[in-house]
């Protein structure tokens, strides 16, 4: 993602992740789409690059390469921008390359990977992007309401995560505790080390 030697105009940097997965980690200088799921993007791409040259150099990338593959389709044969690129194999990649860097070369991606498995999110530095949505902290700690009446994804610190027993709010908490519901087990993500490939 490093600019070339060479003179050129700066590339827009677009991360085709949804909210929920840009507000806990991003890559420096990068453009959120701000939607809250996929099929927004088209819109959100047509207004955001309304008046932008077709031929200006424009960067993509997602969690695993997927959707930024579908966002570069569109843009070049919908929108008919003709500079288009993106990060093979997404984020997932660039944290495997991680491994490899030279020693002091600092991770240009802030925060957490959000992946589609049960760990919800793969630290890649300490960095702290989002608040909990019950006390406000900074935290990169995502998990699913453990009410199963409401299962909403939510980034929650672990201090409110262990006393709304894994819920997102009071009346959640209280349906867990009281209505007879076990809480699932709340997996623990900050010692994984495994990546998943999957979007």
């Amino acid at each position: 993602l490093r600019a070339s030697g060479k003179e050129q105009a700066a590339p827009i940097l677009l991360d085709c992740r949804n909210t929920y997965e840009t507000d806990i980690g991003i890559f420096d200088g990068a453009e959120p789409l701000n939607t809250e799921s996929f099929r927004e993007s088209w819109d959100v791409l047509k207004e955001r690059l309304a008046d932008t040259p077709k031929d200006a150099p424009i960067m993509t990338y997602c969690t695993g390469g997927i959707r930024c593959v579908k966002v570069g389709a569109y843009l070049t044969q919908e929108l008919g921008f003709t500079n288009v690129s993106r990060l093979a194999g997404g984020i997932i990649a660039y944290d495997r390359t991680l491994n490899d860097k030279a020693e002091g070369e600092e991770s240009m991606f802030k925060g957490t990977n959000f992946v589609f498995d049960g760990r919800l999110g793969r630290p890649i530095t300490e960095d702290a992007l989002a608040s909990c949505v019950t006390c406000g902290t900074e935290t990169s700690l995502v998990s699913n309401c453990l009410n199963e009446n409401c299962h909403k994804r939510m980034v929650q610190c672990e201090s409110c995560r262990t006393s709304f027993h894994g819920t997102c709010s009071d009346p959640c908490r209280n349906r867990v505790i009281n209505g007879g519901m076990a809480p699932r087990r709340i997996i623990d993500t900050t010692k994984s080390t495994s990546t998943n490939s999957e979007e």
